[in-house]
């Protein structure tokens, strides 16, 4: 057992002996008494909290069978749907054969003027943090098995985007929309996340500025 500490330097005490390689100073010494007391016989106060294992991950991958080859779906894509916005096509994998699946969509709104003002662009990006912050649990569950999550917000739509294991997806995605639509209920987490993200956001937004002034004022 070690203790680092910076009250040891004013004192003196790291001058016997120095690490081999990088000559870092420490001392070799036993623990006072007093110490080793504290150590055995510390209580730590009852915060209704108990250590125990992690949720299990239910999201880990069970099926890995590939769908048998099908010339007609891999040969060229097919269109499945028609929207007034966008295509839908399907072409089965033939070359890679990974049990794999990739999915996904886009948000389009005209809430809080998202995509034609100033306070809507700063309000999607608010959103899109406090957002990121509050899956940020169940996205890790995610990413041990093999399962990605993104948004990105582009000029006119706000884009999600799912990767990983086809037999978990369905539940990843699921378990993402149910999350999403349970935050507006959780007040205490939105505030929590609203500060660091609003800090965080207009830290990032102040540099780029004075970056531009700069650039500005040196050309």
């Amino acid at each position: 057992m070690f203790l680092a500490s910076k009250e040891f330097e004013p004192k003196g005490v790291l001058e016997n002996e120095s690490e081999r390689w990088y000559k870092f100073p420490y001392e070799n010494a036993k623990f006072s008494g007093e110490l080793q007391t504290i150590l055995r016989e510390h209580e730590c106060p009852n915060n209704g909290l108990n250590l125990d294992l992690p949720p299990p991950n239910v999201l880990l991958p069970k099926n890995f069978d590939i769908l048998s080859e099908n010339a007609v779906f891999s040969s060229y894509p097919k269109l499945i749907k028609q929207w007034p916005e966008c295509d839908l096509w399907y072409k089965q994998d033939d070359k890679f054969k990974l049990p794999k699946a990739k999915l996904g969509a886009k948000i389009y709104t005209n809430d809080c003027g998202f995509g034609k003002t100033t306070t809507g662009t700063v309000f999607t990006y608010l959103w899109e943090g406090v957002l990121s912050e509050y899956l940020r649990e169940f996205d890790y569950m995610g990413s041990c098995a093999s399962l990605s999550f993104s948004i990105t917000v582009a000029m006119d739509n706000i884009d999600l985007g799912w990767s990983g294991y086809n037999d978990s997806m369905p539940e990843f995605v699921s378990g993402l929309f149910e999350r999403m639509q349970k935050m507006s209920s959780d007040e205490l987490a939105i505030e929590h996340n609203f500060n660091q993200i609003k800090e965080k956001l207009t830290q990032d937004w102040k540099n780029s500025y004075l970056q531009q002034t700069y650039l500005q004022s040196y050309h």
